[in-house]
């Protein structure tokens, strides 16, 4: 029997005699899917399958679905499917198989199969083909199996709306698990959900993600109110939350903004809250981010981008996804340049745009599927940003104004390589690997004396790379998955910090009047930095016994650091440069290990309702660091969590309903915290000197409660404290951590008419919270709600929308300090469109 196709739906049958037809038809079908997905021809579809419905109800094609069902082929036989892209999986299932397939091809585009080995009977092999997507089947004849959404796809006053909540995979773990599967609390956010929205950077996903948000002057993340750079001050230089894109851990580069990573072209957002030591690694106290970009599929895809907005904003992007042996090979491309200027005036230098931004990424990507055991993906990126950060003076708040006579900013510049690739050892054991290389170059500078006055500049250039290994070997049956690993990383930094101030500032009274007028002091600080991290690790899960579900994993991490600092002091005054001394070089060598256990239970009420309890243990290693003021090398030890965790998952109402819930507590041993010795200038260090707690919930909440309309509501209570803290001679047991809000939230939704039209907003809200560990009264943040909202028109190959974040221009401080203020952005509005064929 031929192979055809018709209005969009495919008939098929595999003809082992004659190859050669077989491959032609084989390229051609998967061309002419490739193309179609809604419009006409998913409405022709439609069509067709109501015609053959209907033609069955009479007994005209096929017979009822009682006895379709009891047709289905009972024999088994051998399936070598691997995972791939659903409608690859399913050409190879038909060719197996020797049966006819019968679907639209809209609804099996852009979706993947975990693929099936074994001995199988087709029915079995064809729903291990379809686990975790929204399709459903049945054998209409014994060699006839059509294949539909899980509502059956016939309803033609919803294209291209939401219709079920789909299943959807969590890569920050160890082992793969979909969403609902994980004891982990994580939001997921799918490079289509970022690309239906303005959002530009991860800074709008954190203000919509109960749990989360920004840190001090929107540098980084705060989860669970443990700000990613210290919980009291910007201390210890190893951060509190894993932020990775593509394998590379940004945030092993230390001061890069990781919130305003691009969002253009990306597979998903995954954000975990709470400790992910065991899973993530070293820095993972807190959390972790997790961002990974598309991978080229065999399927052909272009997409266009542009946008303009308020303040100058402009956006261009790119992307394109080309095959050139079908199954075998395939490159994709994506660019995108995206710029918008400041929202703060300077009233000393004149300049309207401070806060600017201007980011620039290039990925190149090559699949490469040798055989049907074995892939491949190496990606090229680079990235290129500039920074300024939104900061006010605050003589001059609510307005916002800044009167330093230079602005902070931060320029990066990073390149990196990433080679995953894994084969399939046999039906039940695979192996995974993945390579990341990675150099950058880093500019900070800032105005230390905070006024209009050029009293004194600060620089901070730093060179880096790093390199990093991970290999998997993962087991995975019908009630047990496990997997062991190794990991290892180098990362290596050189810096060059320099302070240029006035001689007459830090000059002693006696040598005032012999200083030249406007002389200057410098002091730069050359270092070397080193870590060696490298770890064993291993996890499983198991089925014990129906419905219950146990859960065991250790890490072993083993971290060594070499550092080396040398400051040199100069200055053009002949009546100074007497005084001054250089530092003595100072090295260290420091090494540390832990033990980072995880073990939990999950019992499954019914196959959407669980509830699961959690322990494991979270861990930052020590380091050194140098107190200027008293000229002495200092150590500090490893800091240690204890957490626990406990995990509702549910799905209502047939898949329109999703209910998920997280309540915890995480107790602090040996916390790494800032502590000032003395009331001198630069006279504070890091130490061991703390011990606290946090507890906590959040529950968030999906809905489709009709085909036309997409819901979301989330909310977060977070109380920090701490129990043991001595900074100066002042317990500040009971403080609060600094950025922490207590409360976030956010609701919204999307409307789409029929015709493609729709509607969507969103409220965020996020608590006040103090900027230091003293919880100074006059420095505590301003609370907020925030609305954003966009409307749009999205047709079969197009989608254009109009969009106004902060819609009523809300005034608000994001963090507070003694003379520089961070605030928030005014509204902003403009108009995206996007071409996708």
């Amino acid at each position: 029997m031929r192979r055809i196709t018709i209005g969009g739906v495919m008939f098929g049958n595999c003809m082992r005699g004659d190859r050669r037809w077989h491959e032609e038809e084989k390229r051609d079908w998967q061309e002419t899917f490739g193309g179609l997905g809604t419009g006409n021809g998913r409405r022709l579809a439609r069509r067709w399958l109501t015609l053959l419905s209907l033609m069955a109800s009479v007994g005209a094609f096929v017979p009822d679905d009682a006895t379709a069902q009891e047709a289905a082929p009972v024999v088994e036989q051998r399936f070598d499917i691997p995972a791939q892209s659903l409608i690859s999986a399913l050409v190879a299932f038909s060719e197996a198989a020797d049966l006819q397939l019968l679907f639209d091809a809209s609804i099996a585009r852009d979706l993947s199969s975990p693929g099936v080995s074994g001995e199988l009977t087709p029915e079995a092999a064809l729903q291990g083909l379809l686990a975790d997507t929204p399709l459903v089947y049945s054998f209409v004849t014994p060699t006839t199996v059509t294949l539909a959404s899980a509502d059956d796809g016939t309803d033609d006053a919803t294209d291209g709306g939401p219709v079920r909540l789909a299943p959807i995979s969590v890569e920050g773990e160890l082992l793969a698990r979909t969403a609902q599967d994980t004891q982990s609390s994580v939001v997921v956010i799918t490079g289509e959900e970022l690309e239906a929205r303005s959002d530009t950077s991860l800074r709008s996903v954190a203000e919509r993600t109960a749990g989360v948000s920004t840190s001090a002057r929107g540098v980084g993340f705060v989860i669970r109110g443990v700000d990613e750079r210290g919980v009291d001050a910007n201390g210890p230089a190893t951060p509190t939350i894993s932020t990775s894109v593509d394998g590379l851990r940004i945030t092993d580069f230390g001061r890069i903004n990781t919130t305003f990573l691009p969002t253009w072209d990306l597979e998903q957002v995954e954000i975990l809250r709470g400790p992910q030591s065991t899973q993530s690694g070293r820095n993972a106290l807190a959390g972790a981010v997790v961002v990974r970009s598309k991978d080229p599929t065999y399927d052909r895809e272009y997409k266009l981008r542009g946008g303009l907005g308020n303040y100058e904003t402009r956006q261009a992007a790119v992307a394109l996804n080309q095959p050139i042996v079908q199954d075998r090979l395939a490159v994709r491309l994506s660019g995108e340049i995206n710029r918008t200027d400041g929202f703060v005036e300077n009233v000393t230098t004149g300049d309207d745009d401070e806060g600017r931004t201007d980011n620039r990424t290039v990925r190149a990507s090559l699949r490469f599927d040798p055989s049907d055991d074995l892939w491949s993906v190496l990606k090229l990126s680079y990235v290129d940003s500039f920074d300024g950060f939104p900061v006010s003076d605050n003589d001059f708040l609510p307005d916002r104004l800044d009167d330093r006579d230079a602005q902070t900013r931060e320029e990066a510049e990073y390149r990196s390589a990433n080679l995953r690739f894994g084969y399939a050892l046999s039906d039940t054991l695979s192996f995974e690997n993945e390579t990341v290389y990675a150099d950058r170059d880093f500019l900070f500078s800032f105005d230390p004396d905070g006024g209009p006055a050029s009293i004194a500049t600060f620089d901070d250039d730093i060179e880096g790379e790093s390199v990093s290994q991970e290999v998997r070997v993962i087991y995975d049956t019908e009630r047990t998955q496990a997997v062991v690993g190794g990991f290892f990383t180098r990362i290596e930094e050189e810096n060059v910090d320099e302070l240029v101030v006035l001689s007459s500032v830090f000059a002693p009274p006696a040598l005032q009047p012999l200083l030249t007028p406007g002389s200057t002091q410098t002091s730069s600080t050359s270092g070397r930095f080193t870590v060696r991290n490298w770890a064993l690790f291993g996890e499983v899960d198991f089925e014990v016994v129906d419905s219950v579900r146990l859960i065991a994993g250790l890490r072993y991490d083993n971290e060594s650091r070499e550092t080396e600092n040398v400051t040199v002091r100069s200055t053009n005054d002949p009546a100074l440069a007497p005084l001054l001394q250089d530092d003595p070089t100072v090295s260290t060598s420091t090494s540390f290990d832990a033990f980072l256990p995880k073990a939990g239970i999950v019992y499954e009420f019914t196959d959407d309702v669980s509830l699961g309890f959690t322990y494991q243990r979270g861990y930052r290693a020590g380091g050194a660091g140098f107190n200027s003021a008293r000229r002495e090398q200092f150590t500090f030890d490893p800091e240690f969590t204890n957490n626990y965790e406990l995990a509702f998952r549910s799905q209502w109402l047939d898949n329109r309903l999703t209910i998920n819930a997280n309540a915890y507590f995480v107790g602090y041993k040996d916390q790494q915290l800032v502590v000032e010795l003395s009331n001198q200038m630069f006279d504070f260090q890091t130490e061991n000197a703390g011990s606290s707690q946090s507890y906590g919930a959040e529950l968030d909440v999906r809905a489709v409660p009709f085909d036309n309309l997409d819901l979301f509501a989330s909310v977060g209570y977070n109380r920090t404290e701490f129990r043991d803290f001595v900074s100066n001679g002042v317990q500040l047991a009971g403080n609060e951590f600094r950025n922490a809000p207590r409360w976030t939230g956010s609701v919204g939704g999307t409307y789409y008419f029929d015709g493609g039209p729709y509607l969507g907003a969103d409220v965020s809200y996020t608590s006040g919270s103090f900027a230091d560990a003293q919880n100074t009264s006059s420095l505590r943040s301003d609370s907020r709600f925030l609305v954003n909202a966009r409307a749009g028109f999205e047709g079969d190959t197009f989608n254009v929308f109009l969009y106004a974040d902060n819609l009523f221009d809300k005034e608000y401080v994001e963090e507070r300090g003694t003379v520089l203020s961070t605030v928030g952005p005014p509204r902003t509005f403009g108009i995206i469109g996007q071409l996708q064929f």
